[in-house]
């Protein structure tokens, strides 16, 4: 059975965010420092372990690059799991935000070198597996002040794992279960919303998940398929399968089958549409497929008709 453990955030995951592809040099930079809780051999994010109730801190260095005084904010994120089964980092309520202690807002003058402190308090109980999340550090800026009509935003990600013992990950077996199947309008287009979570602390690698719907008769009219997914530690995904058209109201059949190198689930789950669940859908189809208006189709036709005439009198008049 083959698991990866590792995160999926490089020491230095750099974000920029811009509204042109042409991006001013970053104004600081992030440096991580390792306590002595850090797991041997991994210097690449904070991996921890830690006895319950253990405390710990560790500290970043944060250097300004520019000139001017700079200030940055800090947040933790935990570990997700995004509609395409990609592991991401979002601002979230979640466990170990709560175990994280950091400083949200450091000020650097000129060229200052700041060292910064992250407490870290493990919960009181052990757990199995590991918690999961990303220090987040952004630089604070003026909505209202651009660079020539150019606003650039620049953010560091320096992933962080606890754990209470890192030998036992590969004991543990993963385990998914089932949330719901629901329809839903999306970008005024029909679609089934299909959620389940991963009931374990661990990384779920390599996953494929195959879902079909069927009408009640067995006629299969919509699929997704993704292949080489990832779950984060204990979090939910909802994805959505892509409707060619408004369903009627009726019953009808969700097969979801997920899989990795050696486990399977599989669901069989009903799905009743109503005939209120897709009203923003269809008025706006009924919209983009009502009647031709023909008005239009008589001013291409005189369009046609007039441009030739109009230059043949130009070219005679000219002789």
């Amino acid at each position: 059975m083959k698991y990866c453990y590792a995160v999926i955030v490089s020491v230095f995951m750099f974000v920029v965010y811009s509204d042109t592809t042409y991006a001013n040099e970053p104004s600081f930079t992030v440096t991580p420092l390792f306590p002595e809780e850090q797991i041997d051999g991994n210097e690449s994010y904070y991996e921890l372990q830690l006895d319950p109730t253990e405390s710990t801190e560790f500290e970043v260095v944060l250097h300004n690059l520019s000139s001017k005084e700079v200030t940055v904010n800090a947040s933790l994120f935990p570990a997700v799991t995004n509609e395409h089964f990609v592991i991401d980092y979002i601002e979230a309520e979640s466990e170990i935000a709560d175990l994280i202690d950091v400083e949200p807002s450091v000020t650097l003058g000129p060229h200052e070198v700041k060292t910064i402190d992250v407490a870290v308090q493990v919960p009181d109980q052990a757990f199995d597996g590991f918690l999961l999340g990303g220090l987040y550090f952004e630089e604070a800026y003026d909505e209202n002040i651009t660079n020539g009509g150019i606003s650039n935003e620049y953010a560091y990600l320096i992933g962080l794992q606890l754990t209470n013992d890192h030998e036992q990950h590969g004991a543990i077996e993963p385990e998914l279960s089932f949330i719901n199947v629901e329809p839903i309008t999306y970008e005024n287009r029909p679609r089934i919303n299909v959620s389940f979570q991963n009931d374990t602390a661990i990384i779920i690698d390599d996953l494929t998940v195959v879902t079909e719907i069927f009408t009640d008769e067995g006629e299969r009219i919509a699929s997704h398929e993704k292949v080489d997914g990832r779950m984060a530690p204990s979090s939910a995904v909802t994805y959505g399968v892509e409707l060619s058209e408004v369903l009627k109201p009726g019953t009808y059949t969700a097969n979801v089958t997920a899989t990795n190198d050696v486990d399977e689930w599989v669901w069989e789950e009903e799905l009743t549409i109503e005939e209120e669940d897709f009203a923003e859908a269809e008025m706006i189809e009924e919209e983009s497929t009502g009647p031709f208006p023909y008005w239009m189709m008589i001013m291409m036709v005189v369009a046609i008709l007039f441009v030739p005439i109009a230059f043949i009198s130009g070219r005679r008049g000219r002789s």
